[in-house]
């Protein structure tokens, strides 16, 4: 096997990238590709092809693959993936503004005091599932976010519809996965400071008792290419693994 060289790979890239003007890589991790799709979105989707490619810890199959690609050694057909995106509708008191926020990963609701919770409802289909939760905020999460954020906070990942975390509760509360097609409204239950993020784009609201956002599919989805290469376990392994050092002494 022929040895990684990042500048050679690096290079092979930039050249790949001038001669495929029509396609965006997205050289980076999983925040990359949440962080830059809408740059690329028209009203009729994404104006060019969105191809995910992690920037270190690549597996050797992967660099190898990439490099043909990028090298025009061989055709490689990289598999077209959809995904849905979310999006959360609230009011902005102090602006007197309705405004809303897409995601393609996830809608996070948190407060902006550290040292204080969150008190709160969730309602699907306006129906309440869970009332007056204490915790740090709520996670809406699509398909692809499950593999993110939420896996960290739910333990849990779902391939369909919208999942619901609690982001630190005071008591265990149960995740929820909900079809794409319910609506989910978060609403405070006391007034709170809070920042409500869409994917990587953050507002901080002053919002009183009652206030809502509204979360649903947002009807439209981002083709991505190559996701399953992307999201290659051994790949993630090189970049995500947790290395506890369970070393003490004692005295």
């Amino acid at each position: 096997m022929e040895e990684f060289n990042a500048q050679e790979f690096n290079e092979a890239l930039e050249a790949f990238i001038a001669k495929n003007p029509q396609i965006a890589v997205l050289h980076g991790g999983d925040g990359t590709l949440v962080g830059e799709w809408r740059k690329f979105r028209t009203r009729k989707g994404a104006s060019k092809i969105l191809v995910p490619l992690r920037n270190y810890g690549l597996c050797q199959k992967h660099a190898e693959l990439y490099m043909k690609l990028f090298r025009g050694e061989e055709e490689i057909q990289l598999k077209q993936f959809l995904f849905p995106v979310l999006r959360g509708e609230f009011r902005d008191p102090e602006k007197k503004m309705d405004c809303y926020l897409d995601a393609l990963a996830e809608l996070t609701i948190v407060g902006s005091d550290p040292t204080a919770a969150l008190r709160f409802n969730i309602l699907v289909n306006r129906n309440p599932v869970v009332e007056n939760v204490i915790a740090n905020g709520a996670i809406f999460a699509t398909k692809l976010g499950s593999t993110g954020y939420f896996k960290s906070v739910a333990r849990t990942i779902f391939t369909s519809g919208i999942g619901v975390g609690f982001i630190c509760p005071t008591y265990s509360v149960p995740n929820i996965v909900v079809s794409s097609m319910d609506k989910i409204e978060f609403e405070l239950a006391r007034d709170a400071e809070i920042v409500v993020s869409g994917d990587k784009l953050v507002q901080k609201i002053n919002a009183e008792a009652g206030w809502k956002l509204a979360a649903a599919d947002a009807a439209e989805n981002i083709a991505v290419f190559g996701y399953d290469h992307f999201m290659c376990p051994e790949c993630r392994k090189n970049r995500n693994s947790t290395v506890v050092n369970d070393n003490y002494c004692i005295v």
